[in-house]
């Protein structure tokens, strides 16, 4: 693919041959069709990014209200009185603390 000097570059080659008294046709029809095969090169190129931008889009999309929808769903557990797993106490924090106290007698001694 050419870069923006090199088309210009080729442009005013070609520009320059036909200006001329001597024309050489085969160099300018050689010219001509490196030109258009470049040129379309360039359109399928943004053909096909244009294409992936729009899959890119309809998959972000997707995921978007995939989301959402996940985000809606676990806010309406809790709103119906639902608990939130990630709030639970774990069962060990709910039981009260071992009396070591109670291992032994009122004169010290173990039970």
């Amino acid at each position: 693919m050419y870069s923006v000097d090199e088309m210009n570059k080729k442009i005013d080659s070609v520009l320059s041959m036909v200006s001329g008294e001597n024309v050489d046709i085969g160099k300018v029809s050689t010219e001509l069709t490196e030109i258009r095969e470049n040129y379309l090169e360039e359109n399928n190129a943004r053909i096909k990014a244009e294409s992936d931008y729009e899959k890119i889009k309809a998959d972000n999309e997707s995921l978007v209200a995939a989301n959402s929808a996940l985000f809606l769903k676990t806010g309406a557990i809790l709103k119906n009185g639902g608990e939130n797993p990630l709030e639970k106490e774990p069962e060990m924090q709910k039981k009260e603390p071992f009396d070591f106290n109670s291992l032994f007698d009122e004169n010290g001694e173990l039970k």
